[in-house]
């Protein structure tokens, strides 16, 4: 008999139930909502018009929270579904179609029109539940890895230059951010020239108020006195116990020859380590041609490749048939 499962909002009693249950995703951000630090949190989010919200897939019967979801605004029309998981004890039962489901609902309740999620190219059985309760997946995939910093030293080569962003190099980022992505995921994603600097998948925070979370700045590659590439670092503060994290977005063209691609990343590795960062999470576009693959693994960093579902709502007609 399976046991009666209730899709509820998130309480912080609820932690313990997700830390039991072998949850593999980043508790700290979880339990960072919980307490004064949760209120000053909701406020800077608020300030800053994000928003969140996570639900769980509670067991009546057990008395305790099985599985999770969350939830984050990336704009008013797009908004992420992430991280969701389901204690390896209650899987293959329906609970992270029940979760998804309610998520969707809502989403499409608030006016959203389109949800996004990520999954490993290799997750075969979460692809097979993601193509039943999703709509399709966006044709380009994504690397991403998060560990270790890890060792490097510093190779200064002439004729590759590594410097701050200027106003004036936002026209050149943009077509090497257009040559290293398709069409269909600049469409998915909502993706301009006014905000390709501050999205990835989900929101590259540290504008506006949510300076406050995260500070970011940009790295632009010269080689030979012209931009190869650019990289998007974004370290959290305020409310942080530890500061010793970044995350890293890093955008090369296709064809960046190996060098100069792998000597950026190089060196800019080697600042984060100079600065004190231990951990980083990278995403990059995955390209037809593996060069940027080549370049992280040669910097013992095995990156995963994901696949990024999406499911489009359809707006529901109200009473004044608007």
């Amino acid at each position: 008999m399976k046991p009666k499962i209730i899709i509820r909002e998130y309480s912080p009693g609820d932690y313990q139930d997700i830390l039991n249950a072998g949850y593999p995703f980043n508790l700290t951000d979880l339990k960072s909502w919980h307490g004064w630090r949760g209120w000053i949190l909701r406020i800077i989010y608020f300030l800053a018009r994000l928003d969140r919200k996570v639900f769980v897939a509670y067991s009546t019967e057990e008395q305790r929270a099985i599985g999770i979801i969350t939830l984050t605004k990336i704009s008013n029309r797009i908004w992420g579904v992430w991280n969701i998981f389901v204690s390896p004890s209650h899987r293959r039962r329906g609970i992270s179609t029940q979760l998804y489901q309610k998520s969707f609902e809502y989403l499409r309740d608030s006016d959203v029109k389109k949800a996004l999620g990520s999954v490993t190219i290799d997750n075969i059985a979460s692809i097979r539940g993601l193509e039943k309760t999703w709509d399709r997946f966006i044709s380009q995939k994504f690397y991403h890895y998060t560990g270790t910093v890890p060792p490097t030293l510093s190779t200064k080569t002439s004729g590759i230059i590594i410097r701050g962003f200027h106003p004036r190099d936002r026209e050149t980022l943009f077509q090497i951010y257009n040559r290293g992505t398709c069409k269909d995921w600049k469409t998915s994603l909502e993706i301009t020239k006014k905000n390709f600097l501050d999205r990835f998948i989900g929101n590259i925070y540290g504008n506006g108020f949510s300076k406050l979370l995260v500070a970011k700045r940009i790295l632009i590659a010269e080689h030979n006195g012209r931009i190869a590439g650019y990289a998007i670092v974004a370290r959290k503060r305020l409310l942080q116990k530890k500061t010793d994290s970044a995350t890293l977005f890093l955008f090369l063209p296709p064809h960046v020859p190996y060098e100069v691609g792998a000597i950026f990343l190089r060196e800019t590795i080697h600042d984060l380590a100079q600065k004190g960062v231990k951990t980083i999470s990278l995403y990059s576009p995955a390209h037809n041609k593996d060069t940027t693959k080549r370049i992280l693994t040669t910097l013992n960093i095995t990156p995963t490749t994901l696949m990024v579902p999406i499911t489009e709502f359809d707006s529901v007609p109200n009473g004044d048939g608007l």
